[in-house]
């Protein structure tokens, strides 16, 4: 009798170990062929592309060209009162490295601010433009400000003949229209900056020509009328007392 409950127990054993070899390795061979399985491809949307490339802009491109612009002019490679002499040619214009002293995406310039995305490998700014080889533009705009007597300037960072229907994506800009602007001089290029004076907002506008640009300012100054120091915002209660 004692050895039958031995031999029992022992087959109850060999089962259980048996039982759990199976187990085990049937659990090896399911995790092997899963990850062997690729995950279910996401597919992109056209919105997706819309909102990546804006995000792109937003976020990495547009923050970065702000930031190099403050700490050019507070390490003092660049002074306020010369923004409209510099040299916006990018690398690939014609003219590009004729002008070192003010050109601000050239390596080699004093003056140099940031590094220009390379078109070809970053379509950010394809997806979202009509343009088949869609590139930036730059421009100053002086536009009036809150204070009496106090004008001001901007760099603007120009996305060409951007599709409506990005401008139109609910948080890019406010309601659903799309603002009108008369003067094309905003968006001419040119190697010295035109100054566009009279507008107050950023963003996406259509232009006489039936296109809409989105228009950012990168870097901005003020002056009081008739004075001919420039100066910051961070400085504007200061000059306002003097």
């Amino acid at each position: 009798m004692v050895d039958k409950l031995k031999n029992n127990r022992v087959l109850t054993v060999i089962a259980f170990v048996v039982g759990v070899g199976i187990a085990s390795a049937a659990f090896l061979h399911w995790r092997a062929r899963s990850e062997l399985q690729p995950l279910p491809a996401h597919k992109l949307t056209q919105k997706d592309m819309y909102e990546g490339a804006i995000k792109y802009f937003d976020f990495e491109f547009f923050a970065m060209l702000k930031g190099s612009f403050d700490s050019a002019v507070r390490e003092h490679r660049i002074s306020l009162d010369e923004l409209d002499k510099l040299d916006f040619t990018q690398p690939g214009e014609k003219g590009f490295s004729t002008n070192p002293q003010y050109e601000i995406f050239n390596p080699k310039s004093t003056r140099f601010v940031v590094k220009i995305p390379d078109y070809e490998l970053n379509g950010s700014l394809k997806a979202i433009s009509n343009e088949d080889n869609p590139r930036l533009r730059f421009n100053i705009r002086r536009y009036p400000t809150a204070y009496d007597g106090v004008i001001g300037e901007c760099i603007d960072v120009i996305m060409p003949d951007i599709k409506r229907e990005v401008c139109e994506m609910e948080g890019h800009v406010p309601g659903p229209a799309v603002p009108k602007f008369g003067d094309m001089s905003l968006v001419l290029p040119s190697k010295t900056p035109i100054v566009v004076h009279g507008l107050k907002r950023q963003g996406c506008l259509e232009l006489p020509d039936g296109k809409i640009y989105d228009v950012r300012c990168a870097f901005s100054r003020m002056r009081k009328e008739g004075d001919s120091d420039w100066f910051q915002f961070k400085d504007l209660n200061q000059k306002l007392k003097e």
